[in-house]
């Protein structure tokens, strides 16, 4: 594709969000204070969740549940979340997504607060997700005509699918693509025919790195998330769609 489009008129996001998870020295009741407390997100409402009911020694030791958030901040207005663990910080912007633009902004107040409020930091992996679901809206009846062939012993796979795979743009990069009909989705959209979920993340730890690194990891997975995405889209289809 010669030029991706900025966004798309009818746009398809329902979940956008960054993850990052590290390691640090200091004590974790005291990181998850200091990362609740922080002065970007000081009239959210926090919410605990059930996780943090278990013992803290037992959520370390645990590999499903080391890095799961414990406290959950909402925005006074509806549409952004931020989850908070002592190993791991994530911010979601749910549908109407705001603009690549103004996520940014937010994802860059997060690392900044991360880098202040755990000086010892040690990156073990950035997460990029965004979680697309497409409606005839889009101009799409079934999941079938986005830009993919699937078949089994010649014969073309049903629209109920779900279908995973990975590419590796690069030695930082890896991205998970999910294409999935809704029967394969949990609260799904009512009129969604398919669902686009692109998951990038490093492959491998980050260690010590500086908050730039960071965020220019986040400005290349962006970049390849919507080559990845538009490239799932037939071009007439697209074309229409375009929003300069």
């Amino acid at each position: 594709m010669a030029k991706l489009p900025k966004k798309l008129k009818h746009d398809a996001i329902v979940e956008a969000l960054v993850e990052i998870r590290f390691e640090h020295k200091t004590v974790g009741e005291v990181v998850v204070g200091r990362l609740v407390a922080a002065a970007g997100w000081k009239d959210y409402h926090a919410v605990r969740l059930p996780v943090a009911d278990l013992p803290a020694e037992f959520r370390d030791a645990n590999p499903d549940l080391r890095y799961q958030p414990i406290i959950q901040l909402q925005r006074p207005l509806p549409g952004e979340l931020m989850k908070i663990g002592s190993r791991v910080i994530s911010l979601h912007v749910l549908s109407p997504y705001p603009g690549w633009q103004s996520f940014r902004e937010r994802i860059l107040a997060l690392v900044e607060e991360l880098y202040v409020a755990v000086p010892d930091l040690v990156i073990q992996r950035v997460g990029l997700r965004y979680i697309n679901a497409i409606t005839p809206g889009h101009g799409l009846k079934e999941i079938s005509e986005l830009n993919f062939d699937l078949a089994v012993a010649g014969t073309p796979a049903s629209n109920d699918l779900s279908i995973t795979f990975r590419s590796k743009p690069n030695d930082d990069i890896q991205c998970q693509v999910m294409i999935a009909a809704p029967s394969f989705v949990n609260g799904s959209v009512p009129s969604a025919v398919a669902y686009i979920d692109l998951d990038l993340s490093t492959p491998k730890a980050f260690g010590t790195v500086s908050k730039d690194t960071v965020v220019s990891w986040i400005d290349a997975s962006h970049n390849f998330e919507k080559e990845a995405f538009f490239a799932l889209w037939p071009e007439e289809i697209l074309e229409n769609l375009r929003e300069e």
